[in-house]
Parts: C-alpha cells; structure tokens; sequence
C-alpha cells in the first residue's frame, strides 16, 4: 500500500506486483480530501505507463522541477500528477478519479493540494519498493 497524505488529505494506492510480458498492474484507490472521499477498486495500468511515471517521479524528486503522472489508459477514469509548481520547489499533487455505471451514470472526484516537498523522497521509496517486487 502506497500512502500519499497530508494533515487533510489521503490517497491511497494498492497496486500489485506486475503481471505478464506487458507488466500491467492491478490497482485499487482511495482518495479523501476534506469532507469528500472516493475508492475504485478494479482498475489496470499499463507497465510502460508505470515505468514512465516512477522515472519522471525520480527527476522530480532529485531535481525539484517538472512533473510525474500516473493515470489509467483513459485518465479520465484515474489520474495522479506530482508536480513542482514553482521555483522554490513547493509541490502540489492533484488528479481525479471516476466511477462510470454504465447508464446509470458516473461520479467524479477531482483534487489538488499542496505537498510537503521533503515528504516525496518516502513516497518515491514506496514506488521503488514496488517495482522492485515485481
């Protein structure tokens, strides 16, 4: 379980070890912000997209500029962007995450926050730790 949080806000992610040639992944996800919290449990990553994300993650981190984004194949179902905003390093992190039923219709969290920055080398660990399981 990977936790991204704040004294207010929490983003939870279960993603699993990867899985076949494509290394897709498997993942659920809970994001509380405030008053307002939204989960999905059944959702796919791609390997590339995974990948892409930990290596972008990384250069954030080490260089205090840019941005990482982890989303679904359609990231209007689920995205996550870890951003530095400014040239003093602050750091926000905002997203989305959609629930569509079919005719019945959807629901839809969107968020955005500001991150401690020092607190981003632990969440890189946890991505790293993850890969390096698979």
């Amino acid at each position: 379980m990977i936790s991204i949080r704040t004294t207010t806000d929490l983003i939870e992610l279960d993603i699993s070890a990867a899985l076949g040639p494509t290394r897709e992944r498997r993942f659920g996800v809970v994001v509380k912000r405030a008053d307002f919290q939204a989960s999905e449990v059944d959702l796919f990553l791609e390997g590339e997209e995974f990948d892409g994300f930990l290596k972008d993650l990384r250069l954030v981190e080490r260089d205090r500029k840019g941005d990482a984004t982890l989303s679904t194949e359609d990231p209007r179902q689920f995205q996550l962007k870890v951003a530095v905003i400014d040239k003093a390093g602050h750091v926000t992190i905002s997203g989305r995450l959609a629930s569509y039923e079919g005719a019945e219709g959807k629901a839809v969290l969107e968020f955005a926050f500001p991150f401690d920055p020092s607190a981003l080398a632990g969440v890189l660990q946890d991505f790293e730790r993850l890969d390096a399981a698979a």
